[in-house]
Formats: C-alpha cells, sequence, structure tokens
C-alpha cells in the first residue's frame, strides 16, 4: 500500500501541471501565440537554466556513467533499425513512415522525462539524467531527420543537421555545466540562487504549455496508427528497456533515468520537425497528444512494479 500511495504522490503533480494546461485553454486565458512564444521562453531559457544548475548541483556517486550511456545508446539505435524495418514494410501511406519511426524511439526525455526524475529522486544524483542528456539528445535529433527526410518532402543537408545540434540551447547547457563543474568553478551565491530558481520554473511551466496546446481533432482519421503509436512508445519500448537493464544489473538512480528515458510519452519537438521536414505532422499531433495523455497511466504502473520489487 504504501509503494501504491508512493507512486500517487509521484505522478499526481505531472498530472495537476498538464491538467491546468487544459484549464488555461478552456477558459481562454492564453491562446494559441500565446502558448508557443511561452514554450519558445521554456526552451531557450527556463530548461537549459535548470539543466546547468541540476549538473552543477548534483554528483554522480558510485555511478559509472559509461555503461549506463552505452546501453541506452545500443538500444535506441537497434530500435531505431527495427523500426524502421518495420513501418517500411506495414505502413502504406509514405508520409507516415517518418513519423512512426520517430514516435518509436523519440521519448519526451527534456521536458517530461526530467520533471519525473527530478521527483523520484527528489532533486538530487541527477547528475546521470544529465550525462545522458547531452547523448541522447543529439542522437534523437539525426535518427528523427534521418527518417523524416528519407519519407519526407524537404531534403535537410548534414551540414544543417550539425549546425542545428550545435545550437541547441539545451546542449550548450549541457556542455557550459559540464565545463563549469570539472573545471571547479564557484559560482556565487547571488547567481546561483537566481539560476536555480528560475530553473525550478522549466518543468511545470514546460507541463502545462504541453497541455495546453492538445488537439484530439483527426483522431479517427488516424485510428491505427494511434495505437500502435502509444502502444510501441509507452508500454513495448519501456517494457524492454527497462526488463534488459534489470537484468543487466543496473538500480536505483540509473533505473530512474531509463524510466524517464524510455516511458516518457513522445517528444514535443516532433511535431515542428515534422511539419518543417514534410511529414505528416498531423499524425505526429496526434501521437503526442494521446501518449502524453496515457503515459501517466503506463508511468505509475511502471514505477509501482519498481518499487514493489525494490529496483528503485
Amino acid at each position: 500500500m504504501n509503494n501504491l500511495i508512493d507512486t500517487f504522490v509521484t505522478i499526481f503533480p505531472l498530472v495537476l501541471y498538464m491538467l491546468v494546461g487544459v484549464g488555461v485553454k478552456k477558459a481562454k486565458i492564453l491562446d494559441d501565440s500565446a502558448m508557443q512564444q511561452i514554450n519558445s521562453l521554456v526552451f531557450r531559457l527556463f530548461l537549459p537554466l535548470s539543466i546547468f544548475n541540476n549538473i552543477y548541483s548534483s554528483e554522480l556517486g558510485d555511478v559509472n556513467p559509461g555503461p549506463v550511456v552505452l546501453y541506452a545508446l545500443i538500444f535506441n539505435v537497434v530500435l531505431f533499425i527495427l523500426a524502421w524495418i518495420y513501418f517500411a514494410r506495414f505502413e502504406k501511406i509514405r508520409a507516415r513512415r517518418g513519423v512512426m519511426i520517430q514516435a518509436s524511439f523519440r521519448s519526451n526525455f527534456v521536458l517530461f522525462g526530467m520533471s519525473l526524475s527530478m521527483l523520484l529522486l527528489d532533486g538530487t544524483g541527477t547528475g546521470i539524467i544529465e550525462i545522458l542528456l547531452a547523448v541522447i539528445i543529439p542522437l534523437f535529433n539525426v535518427m528523427a531527420v534521418l527518417a523524416l527526410q528519407y519519407y519526407g518532402e524537404e531534403k535537410t543537408s548534414p551540414a544543417k543537421i550539425l549546425r542545428g545540434i550545435l545550437v541547441n540551447p539545451l546542449i550548450i547547457a549541457v556542455l557550459i555545466g559540464l565545463l563549469v563543474k570539472t573545471g571547479g568553478i564557484v559560482i556565487p551565491s547571488y547567481l546561483k540562487g537566481p539560476i536555480a530558481s528560475m530553473g525550478e520554473i522549466a518543468s511545470p511551466l514546460a507541463l502545462i504549455v504541453l497541455a495546453g496546446q492538445f488537439n484530439f481533432h483527426q483522431s479517427a482519421d488516424y485510428m491505427s496508427e494511434l495505437i500502435i503509436g502509444v502502444s510501441v512508445r509507452l508500454i513495448i519500448v519501456p517494457v524492454l528497456a527497462l526488463l534488459g537493464a534489470i537484468l543487466l544489473g543496473f538500480r536505483g538512480e540509473v533505473l530512474i533515468a531509463y524510466l524517464a528515458l524510455f516511458a516518457s510519452p513522445l517528444a514535443v519537438s516532433s511535431y515542428t520537425m515534422a511539419q518543417q521536414i514534410g511529414g505528416d505532422h498531423e499524425l505526429a499531433g496526434q501521437v503526442l497528444v494521446y501518449t502524453t495523455v496515457f503515459c501517466s497511466f503506463t508511468i505509475f504502473a511502471f514505477i509501482f512494479f519498481l518499487k514493489q520489487f525494490a529496483f528503485i
């Protein structure tokens, strides 16, 4: 019973933030344009500050990041290849193939995953999260562009992909954070306090804005893709990833990091990227909405299971 209550306490804030976002939209407090501007502010300012502060303040402890990162890399690359093979064969509409491939691997590790891991770890021991972030986010971007470009309309050069990764505010925040941390640079308290305060805004505001942009129209047009996409993103992938990690002996904060990485809903940027490159962006938006809605239930189940068997 205690594990059930603890799991509910962990998940409830995330659900509440999204309910607030839906309420803001229903009450017309903010329009879509304002939501997009706030989302941009979160991505360009608050999230980078949150990531930087987490790296600066956290310790890896006894965790060796090498095997942790290697497992995440290998699993995601294999997943990408298998998803490509499957959807190239069974998805009949070409414009939807890249979107479905992207939905298989590209989790919302930055927004939803970090919020989840911060709650489970109580703000401590998140160093491994930031190291995974530095490696996985560029990988996600490259794989997403490859899939969407191949099956999309607009062609993107390798130079443009590389430039997009290098100027990504989240990657820049990770690199600066690691530089400051490893360099032994001490940030004065009059700077550290404001940086931490602004970083704390990131996750709640990001989830409120995310829910405020939900759009449930046209779901019937994509029913089979939605069933497959939601099942793969929220059930099949996390079950396989967490089972493999457990069999390899990973426990505690590492399993929490993998839960945040593999069990989170589809990334928000998936919709924008599909729209820009030429995939079926409406399908991407629908998968985004439904994975975000249903992930509260699936993540609840995963947390309860992992706690019940003392894996975390």
